[in-house]
């Protein structure tokens, strides 16, 4: 009965290991504080693409994006917190955990795939008038949260609470600025580097923090071949940074705009340069303010 619960939140797997761990799992529901991995996936003009379509078909497209998106974080022990919307909140490390590095490289592969997912389902959609096309953007941060049981008596949520948790919706949001599907913050980055390429995006403030997080967008694994302009495209990064906007703009724009997956950001950072170049601010220290969510 205990898994039948479980498997409501997480993965049988997880569930399973957690009826075998009942001590860790019943300190959570009491409440605690304990390092998370969390993931934000949002889709984006929602609020537009619900107001123009028929109600039946865009919720069937909405619930045949949400599945693959579901098993994407199910099959790599992730835990479903819960849907906002169209928004998919999801955790690793507050049921279960294979270690702070295991939880960040398991929900960066879960990042990976719901994107790949989406191009998936896109292409079957291509050409029907009742499955529009869905862009999205996915935020990951690692950090300390409160994870419990809240709520009333009558309707309980396992929820997970803290600033981690709010960085990752900001950095979900903060893709639509740099042409990105996917941005995870500096510790996510640091814990999973080992297993994945990524590539430095900026370093940014987001609305509602006073403090700097350097933001990465997730090439690939590893293991598979490194794209020879990852080179230049940090290098181009750097000299941004370092405050030298026409070197920076020069790389930028030497990159291929045609990439599918990356040539929105290379096309947004070439840009960017550009008006700094044009116009050099009076004090540059290389951080990117967003005052919006």
């Amino acid at each position: 009965r205990v898994r039948r619960l479980l498997a409501s939140y997480v993965s049988e797997e997880v569930a399973r290991v957690i009826v075998q761990q009942p001590d860790a799992f019943e300190a959570a529901l009491r409440g605690d504080r304990r390092p998370v991995t969390v993931l934000f996936a949002d889709i984006r003009n929602f609020t537009s693409l619900a107001e123009h379509a028929a109600p039946g078909a865009f919720i069937a497209q909405l619930n045949e994006y949400l599945r693959p998106v579901v098993d994407c974080v199910l099959n790599t022990e992730g835990t479903l917190q819960k849907f906002i919307g169209d928004a998919v909140l999801a955790v690793w490390g507050d049921t279960h955990t294979t270690g702070e590095a295991g939880d960040a490289t398991r929900a960066v592969s879960a990042a990976l795939a719901i994107e790949q997912a989406v191009i998936r389902l896109n292409a079957d959609w291509a050409g029907r008038a009742d499955r529009p096309p869905l862009a999205i953007g996915v935020g990951l941060h690692q950090g300390p949260a409160m994870v419990g049981n809240i709520g009333h008596p009558r309707r309980m949520e396992f929820a997970v609470l803290g600033d981690t948790v709010n960085l990752a919706s900001r950095l979900e949001g903060a893709n639509r600025f740099f042409g990105t599907t996917i941005l995870v913050g500096d510790t996510v980055h640091a814990l999973a580097a080992t297993e994945f390429y990524f590539l430095p995006v900026a370093r940014i403030v987001v609305k509602g923090r006073s403090q700097p997080v350097a933001v990465f967008t997730p090439v690939g694994p590893r293991r598979d071949p490194v794209p020879g302009w990852c080179e230049p495209y940090t290098a181009a990064v750097t000299a941004l940074e370092a405050g030298r906007f026409a070197e920076a703009a020069a790389g930028f724009a030497a990159l291929p705009a045609e990439d599918a997956r990356f040539g929105a950001l290379f096309a947004q950072q070439t840009e960017f340069a550009r008006r700094l170049a044009t116009a050099p601010p009076a004090h540059w220290d290389g951080i990117r303010r967003f005052d919006q969510k």
